[in-house]
């Protein structure tokens, strides 16, 4: 065995031991209690009550458990895959199957929660707060980051058609370009970003159980959030695709050229780029986005105010 399948191997373990790890520890009430805290910080809504703690431990454990039994799940494949042919061990193999395989399996199942689980049930004692207007989807993703998406998807377009002129024209080579993973990549992009906008559709049109303002606004925030995973899905694939559309056409040069440097700065600024689209979905307001938009009065208490262990 080779050093590459060996690594290739290590890192599919390494990924299943921490997921199983995290699924065990997901069973004791002090992990839980510590997601829960993490989340209402970064959401920074108010806990006023005993039935708004318990729906949200129930809904973050349920949450993390399918996105992780999703990561199981998408190791599975890829192990099943690298076992039949191990030939496709390299570090291409990780970005350009792996991780789009491993995210796709833990944002469906995350999704499926969403749609499958409501975060509180109608109780025949309270009424149904409804709200005067509809939400969208810039309620709770800002703006710019609904753009990315879909501006990658037409980047990896263009690219693509950019890539099949020049291997017309006989300034790439055409053969290194049609061996690569462009356009497989480029088909997955397309059809998560349609998937993706059918769902995101979808999880707006369901209704939101909720007897007050406080019930409605922590729905809303486990809404953001899956939101926030669909779109970093959809992004991910859209970037992969650039980047092996931009990797093919740089290898294709190097092909008639003769020469090397192409392909390692393209998987250097495509390494780089990953991290970026990461960042966006993380910093910046990411998590506060629909806070901003629809409770701007809801404010949380200081974390050390008080909170029990519901």
């Amino acid at each position: 065995m080779d050093f590459t399948l060996t690594l290739t191997w290590l890192i599919i373990g390494v990924l299943a031991l921490l997921a199983g790890v995290t699924l065990f520890m997901l069973q004791t009430d002090r992990y839980q209690q510590k997601l829960f805290f993490r989340f209402w910080q970064a959401v920074g809504l108010p806990v006023q009550a005993d039935n708004v703690a318990a729906a949200a431990r129930r809904r973050i454990r349920t949450r993390t458990s399918a996105m992780f039994v999703g990561e199981l799940a998408g190791l599975f494949l890829v192990a099943l895959v690298l076992f039949v042919n191990p030939s496709l061990a390299s570090s291409s193999f990780i970005w350009l199957f792996v991780v789009p395989a491993v995210m796709t399996t833990m944002t469906t199942l995350d999704v499926g929660v969403a749609l499958h689980y409501s975060l509180f049930r109608r109780r025949a004692d309270a009424p149904r707060l409804a709200r005067a207007t509809a939400t969208t989807m810039r309620d709770y993703v800002s703006p710019w980051r609904l753009r990315v998406a879909p501006a990658l998807v037409v980047t990896a377009v263009l690219l693509n058609v950019g890539g099949a002129v020049l291997s017309w024209v006989g300034v790439i080579d055409p053969a290194t370009f049609v061996r690569s993973s462009t356009l497989p990549l480029l088909t997955a992009a397309v059809i998560v970003f349609a998937v993706g906008k059918f769902v995101e559709r979808r999880i707006l049109q369901q209704t939101q159980p909720a007897a007050d303002e406080l019930e409605l606004a922590w729905d809303d925030a486990f809404r953001a959030e899956t939101f926030r995973a669909l779109l970093l899905l959809e992004t991910i694939v859209a970037w992969l695709a650039v980047g092996a559309a931009g990797i093919a056409i740089l290898e294709g040069i190097d092909a008639i050229a003769g020469t090397g440097w192409g392909t390692g700065a393209g998987m250097q600024l495509f390494t780089l780029g990953f991290f970026v689209v990461l960042a966006i979905f993380s910093f910046g307001a990411a998590q506060t986005h629909f806070r901003h938009r629809l409770w701007p009065n809801l404010v949380a208490p200081h974390p050390h105010s008080g909170l029990g262990s519901n």
